[in-house]
């Protein structure tokens, strides 16, 4: 038996919030004007801490989350929904992975998808609220 494949997330480093700045612009009579930006800080979800400029972050469904807190995050949630946010961490960035994660991650959801295969094609009737819930992800509703 083959021991399994422990694979890694993507993980980049931030850049820190973005701060406002001072645009200056010239409106259509020619006058010129300036404005401030605001400043954009988006927060992990997990503990509600805006990642610092050099700490490790990572996204995961859409979301910018720090290393450590996603990393968690994966390890709590369903199966099925992480090798989801793996495979489009995958998709993503195909270089961050090596060839053994690769294959382990598609692997992975090639069996999710042929599970949905088999529930069956109407979502209207669905068995329970997973298969609804696994149908909206791969959906991307």
């Amino acid at each position: 038996m083959s021991r399994p494949t422990d694979i890694r997330i993507s993980v980049s480093e931030s850049r820190g919030p973005h701060l406002g700045r001072v645009v200056r612009d010239t409106d259509e009579n020619g006058v010129e004007f300036e404005y401030e930006t605001v400043g954009l800080a988006t927060k992990c979800p997990a503990c509600g801490k805006v990642p610092m400029k050099g700490s490790l972050i990572t996204k995961i469904f859409d979301t910018w989350w720090h290393g450590k807190c996603g990393a968690k995050y994966l390890r709590e949630v369903g199966a099925d929904q992480a090798w989801i946010a793996l495979g489009m961490q995958l998709e993503r960035n195909p270089n961050r992975f090596t060839h053994a994660e690769i294959k382990a991650i598609v692997r992975n959801l090639l069996k999710i998808s042929q599970a949905m295969a088999l529930i069956g094609d109407d979502p209207e009737e669905a068995d329970d609220e997973i298969d609804v819930g696994l149908r909206r992800l791969l959906d991307g509703a």
